[in-house]
């Protein structure tokens, strides 16, 4: 196997990206570049110097259309990932992936015949009323941690002397898995998915305990351009991100301009 670089990877990633939003033009479906993707498109006009993934967002109902077609296509190359569909996928949110390339990841389990891949978040809803929103976060965020804890990789025994309460907790957590803590997650974010809501958020995903959007961010859509090509984002972007990270155009201090992810990619040979 061909380890590729990071300019490969992105190059392969952009090649998903934009196989997954034609099938969205297609389809009729909803979709905006998000998170750091998001940042990048508005700030550098690709990616962020030190990223390495790509992130889009729908709202929930484009994306479970999305799973769907998928689903039923005849594509061999990209295939999406979700944990209802394999049973050894253990994120709340989905991945389309290109077979063609094998991902092995650093930190967490292995997931079978993985690859490189880009996020895709679906949005939901949030209550209206200001204390059940926080009560309804606050359940979310822990079952997330569940989840994060059961599939992360054993700390060697050294850990156990430096982070102990975070070591006692990943050996619980592992000890009972993550595939019903999976399924009470995403009962739970589609709760409260409703025309009447005034916010939304990717309550699967974030890892903020307390975090909320407007929900009319994703009425309307207009076009950034990434990597020299131009992408669907939310015509609201701007407040979308100042409402998710404050002053997104300010570069971060040096010593936090690294990758957050630990993973070796590989391109499969004949």
């Amino acid at each position: 196997m061909k380890e590729l670089s990071l300019e490969e990877i992105r190059e392969i990633q952009i090649e998903i990206l934009d196989y997954v939003i034609d099938l969205c033009d297609k389809e009729g479906l909803r979709v905006s570049l998000d998170a750091g993707t998001l940042i990048g498109a508005a700030r550098h006009k690709g990616y962020i110097p030190w990223d390495d993934d790509i992130d889009i967002t729908m709202p929930r109902k484009d994306y479970i259309k999305l799973i769907q077609c998928f689903s039923s296509s005849n594509n061999q190359r990209y295939k999406i990932y979700s944990w209802q569909t394999r049973p050894d996928y253990y994120y709340g949110f989905a991945k389309v992936v290109d077979t063609n390339t094998i991902l092995k990841e650093g930190n967490v389990n292995s997931i079978s015949d993985f690859g490189i891949n880009i996020d895709i978040f679906p949005q939901d809803d949030l209550p209206n009323d200001e204390k059940k929103c926080r009560q309804f976060q606050k359940k979310l965020y822990c079952l997330r941690e569940h989840i994060t804890y059961s599939v992360s990789k054993r700390k060697p025994m050294a850990e156990w002397l430096k982070h102990p309460r975070y070591c006692i907790k990943q050996f619980w957590w592992s000890i009972i898995g993550w595939k019903n803590t999976i399924k009470k997650l995403d009962a739970l974010v589609q709760k409260y998915n409703s025309p009447d809501a005034e916010y939304c958020e990717q309550l699967v995903s974030t890892s903020n305990p307390y975090r909320k959007g407007k929900k009319a961010f994703f009425n309307e859509y207009t076009e950034l351009e990434f990597e020299g090509k131009m992408y669907p984002v939310s015509k609201e972007y701007d407040k979308y991100l100042r409402n998710s990270y404050g002053d997104y155009m300010q570069l971060p201090p040096p010593e936090k301009r690294v990758t957050h992810h630990d993973f070796k990619a590989y391109i499969k040979e004949d």
